[in-house]
């Protein structure tokens, strides 16, 4: 079809492109590890104008099950995230934001598994520009890591529709 691989280097040749930074600390003697990410991107040809969107994510160790030893990554971390688009131009959404918590070992036996439960909403323009759509996602998953290389994420979630008015 049009978007088949033999059109990477030919029409449509519609590119994503993203840029990020960012900075790690650790407190508590480096026992509670976290990072902070800004980053931008570009999706071209989108309704022939192109979007524009940055995002900013926090992520913080809160607990960490054996502080002795710093190679240990096992405990409870938290994280936040903001995205935003080109309000004007983009088609399928215009913010979102979400946040979470993750432990890792929380099972004895299985120290590489991660469970986690996080929250999400997204703002989306209405296709007839009348009133905007918005969601809101509760997800809970269980990562069960089989090989360093192969893991298993049963996932659940529950999305809630809403229309709101233009203001």
């Amino acid at each position: 079809g049009e978007n088949s691989p033999h059109t990477v280097f030919g029409p449509p040749a519609d590119l994503f492109v993203i840029a990020e930074g960012g900075v790690r600390w650790g407190l508590a003697k480096g026992e509670r590890s976290g990072r902070l990410r800004v980053g931008g991107w570009e999706q071209t040809d989108v309704a022939r104008d192109g979007v524009l969107g940055g995002y900013v994510t926090l992520d913080q160790k809160v607990w960490r099950e054996n502080k002795e030893d710093a190679n240990d990554d096992q405990g409870i971390g938290i994280f936040a995230q903001y995205n935003g688009s080109d309000s004007d131009r983009d088609p399928f959404f215009r913010h979102h934001a979400s946040t979470g918590a993750v432990w890792k070992g929380a099972i004895p036996s299985r120290d590489d598994d991660e469970m986690g439960a996080g929250v999400s909403w997204v703002r989306v323009p209405a296709a007839d520009g009348g009133a905007k759509e918005s969601e809101v996602a509760f997800e809970l998953f269980y990562k069960v890591q089989i090989t360093e290389f192969l893991s298993i994420t049963p996932d659940v979630q529950y999305v809630a529709n809403r229309s709101e008015e233009h203001t």
